[in-house]
């Protein structure tokens, strides 16, 4: 079953101003799922809308991503690595100042450019403990443009 979100801004593209507004972006993501054992692989397909009040930006077409992650789970342990979400398709249309005619007023022209970001793989673990009435998680990821994020999570069960 895919997963519908609807968020206030666009995670692909953010305009203010005389660019135009987002105001609202809605996502479909529908993924596949294989697992085994300790072993599994997703891969998934997003489609992203945006509502837009247009100003320079006067159209964003729908956005399509794809992503894959792997993970190995054994004991407390999971080491996990894949593709962040990478743009495969959508444009984004500008209406660009071409020139001043001679009363002093503003042309402009349409132009439509194709929205793309780098290919981002990551890699990261993670190890939890249970004790008592705690759980203890921790985890760590790094990613090919040189992001890091690590994590100590001690939760309470009541």
């Amino acid at each position: 079953m895919p997963l519908i979100v609807k968020n206030k801004t666009n995670p692909w593209i953010d305009v203010l101003g005389v660019w135009g507004n987002v105001n609202s972006a809605s996502a479909i993501d529908s993924n596949l799922t294989w697992a085994n054992d300790n072993f599994w692989l997703q891969g998934g397909v997003m489609a992203t809308n945006t509502d837009l009040t247009t100003g320079l930006v006067s159209d964003i077409d729908s956005l399509y991503s794809v992503y894959a992650t792997t993970s190995w789970d054994e004991d407390n342990w999971r080491i996990y690595a894949g593709i962040k979400p990478k743009l495969i398709k959508g444009d984004i249309e500008f209406n660009l100042p071409n020139n001043v005619d001679e009363n002093g007023v503003m042309h402009y022209s349409k132009n439509k450019t194709q929205v793309k970001n780098e290919t981002t793989s990551f890699a990261g673990g993670s190890w939890h403990k249970e004790m008592n009435d705690y759980l203890l998680i921790t985890d760590s990821i790094v990613d090919s443009g040189g992001e890091h994020y690590t994590s100590i999570v001690i939760n309470k069960k009541f």
